[in-house]
């Protein structure tokens, strides 16, 4: 499961923001909002929500509570902005954070990064040597696997095994295991392309995306630990 750090809030979305979300039954999904500020009815109660957002995206019973969020530029950060609690098919809708915490109160979601320059080991994906954009990623065995060379960019050693995600254009989550790594070194790890992907395929790639290795050197949060994840394209 990839892990994220909560930098800030949008405490009012906006139509046509980009939003995922990570629950119990559907995993993880992405999708557009397509109205705000609506009123929802919980079931067939006589409660009602006000000011609620709809996103168009995959929700089922049991994803009620999922966090609802957006991707800062880095990859590793995200932006909270709500709270799913209804919706089944192709839309669901959530509770945004204005409206949360307009009944709950202030709520603290975050906290600021740690401070200190401690070094720390940084892994990364990285492109096939002299090439450039996301088609760099592209890198593929004689079986039509895709290749992701996971390097450790640090010269300090990463001492345990972690976990390297592909999640393709098709809506395919492929899971990887990674082994250690010497500063300094790479790896190799293999991804069946699943055949939803098309022919000019879109992939995002995350190392150590259970965060199983700390790579923050505190002050530096947002450049050790959100140059992770990487879009590729290979083109058929």
């Amino acid at each position: 499961m990839a892990t994220f750090r909560i930098a800030a809030e949008r405490r009012s979305p906006t139509k046509g923001e980009t939003v995922n979300k990570i629950g119990a039954a559907t995993g993880w999904t992405v999708g557009t909002i397509t109205a705000t500020r609506v009123h929802g009815r919980i079931g067939s109660t006589d409660r009602v929500l006000l000011f609620q957002s709809v996103v168009k995206a995959a929700a089922a019973s049991g994803d009620s509570g999922s966090p609802v969020f957006a991707i800062t530029a880095g990859g590793r950060n995200v932006i909270l902005y709500g709270i799913l609690w209804g919706g089944v098919g192709s839309e669901y809708v959530f509770s945004p954070m204005s409206a949360i915490e307009a009944e709950l109160g202030s709520l603290t979601t975050f906290n600021t990064p740690p401070t200190g320059n401690d070094p720390k080991p940084d892994l990364i994906p990285v492109r096939r040597p002299n090439s450039s954009g996301p088609e760099g990623f592209c890198r593929l065995s004689t079986g039509g696997e895709l290749i992701v060379r996971v390097r450790n960019q640090s010269n300090l050693d990463v001492n345990t095994e972690t976990t390297t995600i592909v999640r393709f254009s098709g809506g395919d989550f492929v899971f990887r295991p990674t082994p250690p790594i010497a500063g300094g070194a790479s790896a190799d790890i293999s991804f069946p392309i699943p055949s939803g992907c098309g022919s000019d395929c879109s992939f995002t790639i995350a190392v150590d995306a259970a965060v199983q290795v700390h790579e923050s050197r505190g002050d530096e949060i947002d450049t050790h630990e959100t140059n992770n994840i990487q879009n590729g394209r290979c083109i058929g």
